[in-house]
């Protein structure tokens, strides 16, 4: 089962996630108005909500009732810093657990989803930059936009813009 959950699950939640990131981020970079920001949001949410709709739809009313009656095992016992006062629970900090692991004591401070979220973001602005821009040593500049040669509906074209037939004269370039 764990198989069958990504390959039907995991997988194409994945590409969706990266292809509406992708053309979200690439609408942000070229349009900033708010209704594109409104929009990819609303679409970043039903995807990330797929997941939950495939459990309610797809789930047997018993397992929803395991899943919704689980309770969390206590890891360890707080009774004694409980009883501590302000001072013995530093003192103890500072002996124990900052001294030795100051590095975890910083990685527990600097949250790593702002970590996570800072690369993603710098990965995509490196993918539309290389997409869209030709860089030399004075900076990046746009490329030259093409008029694509059909009008023709192709969902798949739209996802991936390489496939698109395009004229051999550009629309726009830069002076």
């Amino acid at each position: 089962w764990k198989v069958v959950n990504f390959a039907v699950v995991l997988l194409p939640k994945a590409y969706i996630w990266w292809v509406l990131v992708n053309t979200g981020f690439h609408f942000l970079m070229e349009t900033a108005g708010i209704m594109d920001l409104v929009i990819n949001c609303m679409a970043l949410k039903f995807v990330l909500g797929i997941d939950e709709v495939v459990f309610s739809r797809l789930c047997s009313h018993a397992t929803k009732y395991m899943l919704e009656a689980l309770e969390d095992i206590p890891l360890f016992d707080t009774h004694m810093e409980d009883s501590e006062t302000q001072e013995e629970a530093v003192e103890r900090f500072r002996r124990d657990e900052f001294h030795r692991y100051w590095h975890k004591v910083l990685m527990f401070i600097v949250p790593r989803r702002l970590l996570y979220i800072c690369f993603l973001m710098a990965v995509f602005i490196v993918i539309y930059y290389t997409n869209n821009c030709e860089c030399s040593e004075d900076g990046c500049i746009s490329k030259p936009i093409y008029m694509p040669e059909g009008v023709t509906y192709n969902p798949v074209a739209f996802i991936h813009t390489g496939l698109l037939e395009l004229s051999s004269k550009p629309i726009w370039s830069m002076p």
